[in-house]
């Protein structure tokens, strides 16, 4: 009889320690639930910070006013509101360009068929161009190294960051090198 009471104790033990044991693991996969979906959340925030940079340099690319030494500033509200007007939630990108390079074009290295090059051709008032003449033309080429800076702005919350980097070449005048590329 001293046994039964002795086991009926141990039971209530036994099933007191794999109550907290469960309890433990409930508990744990909760966190890494919790821990992978903030993890999910920062990446998604990251790709929307470095989509927006990396379209914003090629929003640049198509304006000339990055060209022209301007500083650009550009804003993109993820919630699609009035970026303006809202502290958070945005991105803003700050993009600056510099010349690196300037080359004389000639005549050969040109397409007397792409409208943007007919006008280097030296007599470009005449009909039609004379291809093959090797002469100097009335553009150079210019590489321009273009850096966007992207952040993520939101009170309270991890700020993402983003960097792009892009070379580009750009057909110029002659007449404006000195003061597009100096």
């Amino acid at each position: 009889m001293n046994y039964r009471r002795r086991q009926r104790g141990t039971v209530l033990i036994v099933a007191l320690i794999m109550l907290t044991a469960a309890t433990s693991i409930a508990l744990s996969n909760f966190e890494l639930g919790k821990h992978n979906l903030q993890i999910m959340a920062n990446a998604e925030l990251d790709q929307q910070t470095f989509a927006a940079t990396q379209a914003a340099v090629e929003e640049a690319i198509g304006s000339s006013r990055i060209f022209r030494g301007l500083p650009v500033f550009l804003c993109y509200n993820i919630s699609n509101k009035n970026c303006q007007n809202m502290p958070d939630g945005r991105i803003a990108v700050t993009l600056s360009a510099g010349c690196v390079r300037v080359a004389p074009l000639r005549s050969d290295d040109l397409d007397a068929t792409n409208p943007r090059e007919q006008g280097c051709f030296v007599g470009a008032s005449q009909q039609g161009a004379v291809d093959g003449s090797g002469a100097a033309s009335l553009c150079s080429r210019s590489v321009w190294d273009i850096f966007a800076v992207g952040d993520y702005e939101q009170t309270g919350a991890r700020g993402a960051q983003a960097r792009v980097r892009q070379g580009i070449g750009v057909t110029v005048a002659n007449t404006n090198i000195a003061t597009l590329c100096p």
